[in-house]
């Protein structure tokens, strides 16, 4: 709510800040308690439906916030999201009251806060807890960079105007076709890895197609939806790697903080290369992070299947 009255630089800066500070607190916990809470027949597609709140949020934000800023302007829209907020905290209440298990199994977290240093070595010294988040930061670092720039790469603004909301639906159903293969047919692992590959191929054709529309649309959907598996395998990959509550809040832990690391970087380089390079500056881009993603899933397989 302080947001909405557009405050000075500083004291807007702050209160992201404190908006991070809650967002990790969300992501570790909340993934945590899912994976405690969940029959392990079904923890890939549990954790997939869990790993899909990107996608759902930037599809709700691009469906509904346009008439929000038409209605008010960004403090309305700001104020929208406050009421938001308000309604899910007494959601949270009244979950906890009612199910006290809320409270005793957070208790068997440790706080992500304390001995900073320390917690971070511990999690970054174990493959089995920065993998996940390792694999994640490749994807973050171009999910949202191609959510903004793909669609803007067709003159046409139909184009634009559809896949600013289709494209986070692709990635979501991307997200949960990958807990489907992660928990009947592939590991995690080789799943993201092949995720990568195929969206490192894919990439070229959206691109070869931006002058027409209806081809332009359609491939950049079924793209984004290879592009959503990546995420799906990764949440669903902390559970196989990590067997103890406090491993699996570690390895939540580095995907937080890998994937907010990638998500600051991304879009200001991509917005770099495809000032430099026009199209096939974001085909390039993608193509590059997607090797670092193959290499570290690839270097993985080999230590792991070397261990086992």
């Amino acid at each position: 709510m302080l947001q909405s009255g557009l405050p000075p630089i500083p004291v807007l800066l702050v209160s992201r800040f404190l908006e991070g500070a809650s967002h990790l607190g969300v992501v570790v916990v909340a993934p945590t308690l899912i994976i405690q809470m969940t029959a392990r027949k079904n923890l890939s597609i549990v954790m997939a439906i869990w790993g899909a709140f990107f996608g759902v949020a930037f599809a709700l934000t691009g469906l509904v916030g346009p008439g929000l800023l038409n209605m008010g302007g960004v403090p309305f829209l700001l104020q929208m999201h406050a009421l938001y907020l308000v309604v899910l905290i007494a959601c949270i209440v009244a979950i906890r009251r009612r199910f006290p298990v809320f409270k005793q199994r957070q208790n068997t977290i440790r706080n992500p806060f304390s001995g900073f240093l320390r917690d971070n070595f511990k999690v970054y010294s174990s493959p089995r807890t920065v993998l996940p988040g390792a694999v994640f930061f490749f994807h973050t670092a171009m999910y949202i960079a191609l959510l903004t720039f793909l669609p803007r790469q067709s003159d046409n603004p139909d184009a634009v105007s559809s896949l600013l909301v289709a494209l986070p639906l692709a990635s979501t159903a991307g997200i949960l076709l990958a807990g489907l293969i992660t928990q009947y047919l592939l590991s995690p692992l080789k799943l993201a890895v092949l995720a990568y590959i195929f969206t490192a191929g894919l990439v070229f054709i959206p691109a070869m197609l931006t002058d027409s529309f209806l081809p332009f649309v359609v491939i950049s959907i079924l793209f984004m939806v290879i592009v959503g598996i990546v995420p799906g395998a990764t949440f669903a990959m902390i559970p196989t790697l990590s067997s103890t509550p406090e491993q699996q809040a570690n390895a939540n832990g580095a995907v937080a903080q890998l994937g907010n690391f990638g998500a600051t970087l991304g879009p200001p380089c991509f917005a770099l290369t495809i000032d430099h390079g026009g199209t096939m500056g974001l085909v390039w881009i993608t193509v590059l992070l997607c090797a670092g993603g193959v290499f570290v899933g690839v270097s993985a397989i080999r230590r792991f299947s070397q261990n086992h």
